[in-house]
């Protein structure tokens, strides 16, 4: 029996492929094989990697040379031996890459991506006695906007006892201590992020994505097909993120309570998988 099998050399030599208008210098990959959804590609950028979102689940491994990955904001370093699995839709990018860097590329199952598994350390519920950590953290995490706004956004006067006792709140702790959490309400028809914060000391490692990440799980698990959020029309780097990982901006209106500020709402569209209660 023969297995299908892809040589390393034998493919780089295939590289740069002709020119096109994302890689006017030729293009920097080639496919190895095709089985079902599942495709096997190289990936040798050199310069600038100018890559695109894409539309499947993917998981980069890398085979030679070294790198920076940014994935929505948060760079860590890659290098030979390492392993990067990325969500479809997902902004990421290779940066600094070594003369000598190729990665492979694995492609597979439906648009969108597959439902995910809840496998987040750290993560657990909130409880009545983690309300001070939460309106800490929170304080902390608007703190910028507060300042920006001349007035703290709504999630910090909140009142998070009712939320925390309909289970609302998740909490992400590391082992320096609470990084973020999220609060989601399920409806009839959406799921609605009232908010997403992540520690000033802990920003920057992917906490905001993952819980961000953690929301859409939820949001499919319980079988329905639209997350949304709203933002202050001044918090431009957070509407860029929200844009940039799939949220659509859907309408721009008054703020209810503070006079002068406009609201942004957000929707995100995902495929609709019923799946188990997560507890």
């Amino acid at each position: 029996m023969t297995h299908p099998k892809a040589s390393l050399p034998s493919l780089l030599a295939q590289l740069p492929r002709p020119p096109s208008a994302d890689w006017p210098e030729g293009e920097p990959f080639v496919d190895a094989m095709r089985h079902g959804t599942m495709s096997l590609e190289i990936f040798a950028p050199r310069g600038t990697d100018r890559q695109s979102p894409h539309e499947q689940d993917e998981l980069y491994i890398v085979a030679t040379g070294t790198a920076r990955f940014d994935h929505a904001g948060a760079i860590s370093p890659v290098a030979a031996g390492d392993a990067i699995f990325v969500p479809a839709g997902d902004p990421h990018r290779f940066l600094d890459m070594s003369e000598d860097f190729v990665t492979w590329v694995v492609f597979w199952g439906p648009k969108g991506g597959e439902p995910a598994t809840i496998m987040i350390d750290g993560l657990s519920r909130a409880t009545p006695a983690d309300h001070e950590d939460i309106v800490a953290l929170t304080e902390a995490a608007y703190r910028p906007y507060t300042e920006l706004l001349g007035a703290p956004p709504l999630p910090v006067t909140a009142d998070y006892a009712p939320a925390i006792a309909a289970g609302e709140v998740w909490l992400l702790r590391t082992p320096e201590g609470l990084a973020g959490l999220l609060v989601l309400e399920l409806h009839a028809d959406h799921a609605m992020i009232y908010s997403v914060a992540v520690a000033p000391g802990q920003q920057g490692r992917g906490h905001g994505l993952a819980l961000l990440r953690l929301a859409e799980t939820f949001t499919r698990q319980a079988g329905l097909a639209e997350l949304r959020l709203y933002t202050n029309a001044r918090m431009e780097r957070n509407i860029a993120l929200y844009t940039a990982v799939g949220f659509r901006e859907t309408a721009r209106r008054p703020h209810p309570i503070r006079a002068g500020w406009t609201v942004v709402d957000m929707a995100k569209t995902l495929p609709c998988v019923a799946g188990p209660d997560e507890g």
